[in-house]
């Protein structure tokens, strides 16, 4: 199965496994069931092989930030990534991102907390300073303003083309996807939760 999975499916080392583990559990299933005999999957181990993620470094985001682009269509996918990369939000939970999701925190910030759309699951996450410029930039837009909505979110296959155009413009020569900007998140909160808490601090009298 693990040979299938990884020549005529394609997939990769990883992905195989995961396949082949929620195979198991259907035969582990059958097997409770008595509908089988024996289990195939018997002494058989999961070996996964570690990952390094790829991520945006601080100098890509500062790029991709102050890159001046004559489009607008550029501009929206570029904010879109942007906020991504701050909020670690995936594309179907920005498209949907509404002003009641926006909530105030303990800490007396405002919050973003949203139910996953994939995983349904609820996320909570701070919204830092770059991620509230774009909504506030994006407040009065056409297809924002008078609905529930507070991001103008391309198409997903328009929004992947945009994100190849502006890797180039930019010199960037990681593919960008919205995992890519998830995977920056941890990166870019870190270096912004770190100055905002500097700069509240500081402001204190």
């Amino acid at each position: 199965m693990n040979i299938f999975l990884k020549t005529t499916r394609k997939c990769n080392h990883n992905s195989a496994l995961k396949y082949v583990n929620n195979f198991k559990k259907i035969v582990r299933i059958a097997l409770a069931n008595q509908w089988m005999d024996r289990d195939p999957f018997y002494n058989y181990k999961v070996q996964y092989e570690s990952v390094d993620r790829e991520f945006l470094n601080e100098d890509e985001v500062k790029a991709l930030i102050e890159k001046e682009f004559h489009f607008d269509r550029l501009k929206i996918a570029r904010d879109m990534f942007v906020f991504s990369c701050h909020t670690g939000l995936a594309f179907g939970d920005l498209e949907k991102l509404s002003e009641k999701d926006i909530i105030k925190g303990i800490d007396g910030g405002r919050w973003i907390r949203t139910k996953r759309k994939k995983t349904k699951s609820i996320t909570s996450v701070p919204l830092l300073p770059i991620a509230e410029e774009i909504i506030e930039r994006y407040k009065d837009y056409p297809r924002v303003k008078g609905k529930d909505l507070i991001l103008p979110v391309p198409r997903n296959q328009n929004y992947n083309a945009f994100l190849k155009e502006i890797a180039v413009l930019c010199g960037i020569k990681k593919t960008l996807t919205t995992h890519l900007a998830r995977h920056t998140c941890d990166y870019c909160n870190a270096l912004q939760w770190s100055a905002y808490r500097v700069c509240k601090q500081n402001a204190r009298p």
